[in-house]
């Protein structure tokens, strides 16, 4: 797998730079998802930088980094939130993503009443 073939690179412009598509109606109240993204940050994330994000004042999902609470946030040590309707979910391991591509999941399960989202991190070779 490439996953530099299908890129959105952010580099070089100012302001919020994201790729913005139609929300499909199938996507309206999913109570179970998987989220994933090939990530490759040339530089330190701004906190709250959304990878995926279809939400609303109220409802809808966000997943986006966040900062552990340890100094310095950056692409060496950063959070992923998912924040599911008015609900946030933080990881608790920081994720080191210092140069390269690197592999970022979330799964949410609405069913389950405790431990129902997961996150993951890793690159070609490990999880």
């Amino acid at each position: 797998l490439d996953p530099a073939g299908a890129a959105l690179s952010t580099a070089g412009g100012a302001g919020s730079n994201y790729l913005a598509v139609a929300t499909p109606s199938k996507l309206n109240a999913l109570t179970a998802f998987t989220l994933c993204s090939w990530v490759n940050l040339q530089a330190d994330p701004a906190n709250a930088d959304r990878l995926i994000s279809m939400h609303g004042t109220s409802a809808g999902f966000d997943w986006y980094l966040d900062s552990t609470g340890a100094s310095p946030f950056g692409r060496t040590n950063f959070a992923m939130t998912l924040s599911v309707d008015t609900i946030n979910a933080i990881s608790s391991v920081p994720v080191v993503a210092p140069t390269g591509w690197v592999f970022l999941a979330v799964s949410y399960n609405g069913a389950a009443s405790t431990n129902n989202v997961r996150f993951f991190a890793g690159s070609h070779g490990s999880a």
